[in-house]
């Protein structure tokens, strides 16, 4: 009988023993589940987020440069130089890259421009950048930067009337705003104002009128747009 009610009690014992152990395996599993799927989930919303953020990131040429193609043609351009209107004229051209573009430029004064009874002559060049505002578009605005180096040429008076001819270096910066019309695949026209600043004349520079101003261009610009 005692056998008996020790087996009983032995058997009830290990019964609750085993009942009370089975519950903390299973929440324990539960637990490593639960901090595997947290990991997996915290690395998968910092991926996202850095993708996001890598996405939002935006460059000159975001996207990458998916067109290249080139221009060229003639400009004049209708300035105010020593209060007078004169029309320079030249050409330029350049690379695009998408809506963007660099090349060179040259200009020079086609027309009189007066300096005590005589001629003066102002001639520059350099490099010139641009962007084209949605330049698929028929009309579109565009923005251009022109600098570079030139000479000025005037004659004057040193040394009892001896006339000399007096020739300094200028150095120009010329920014544009401008309207673009797509004509053809191949021609745009471009048509705007500009400011040009003129500066580095030395010497005999105190001589010379104002040669920075205000102006008006208009440009041809053949290539594959």
């Amino acid at each position: 009988m005692k056998r008996a009610c020790k087996e009983i009690n032995s058997n009830t014992y290990e019964q609750n023993h085993a009942s009370s152990i089975r519950p903390l395996k299973i929440n324990f599993v539960r637990i490593k589940k639960l901090l595997f799927l947290a990991t997996l989930t915290m690395l998968f919303n910092s991926g996202s987020i850095k993708a996001q953020d890598e996405d939002d990131f935006q460059t000159m040429f975001h996207g990458g440069i998916h067109r290249i193609s080139g221009f060229g043609g003639p400009i004049y351009n209708y300035s105010q130089i020593n209060g007078n209107v004169a029309l320079l004229s030249g050409g330029g051209g350049g690379v695009l890259l998408n809506d963007f573009f660099i090349g060179c430029f040259g200009m020079s004064n086609t027309t009189k421009i007066d300096y005590n009874n005589s001629d003066m002559s102002i001639s520059y060049g350099g490099l010139w950048f641009g962007y084209s505002h949605h330049s698929r578009r028929a009309v579109h605005p565009a923005f251009f930067l022109q600098t570079g180096w030139g000479r000025i040429k005037s004659p004057s008076e040193l040394n009892y009337n001896d006339h000399y001819t007096t020739n300094e270096r200028i150095f120009v910066i010329n920014p544009e705003i401008e309207l673009e019309v797509n004509i053809v695949r191949f021609l745009r026209i471009s048509a705007g104002i500009n400011y040009r600043i003129v500066g580095g004349a030395d010497g005999n520079s105190k001589n010379f009128p104002n040669l920075s101003g205000p102006g008006a261009n208009i440009m041809f610009k053949f290539g594959w747009f």
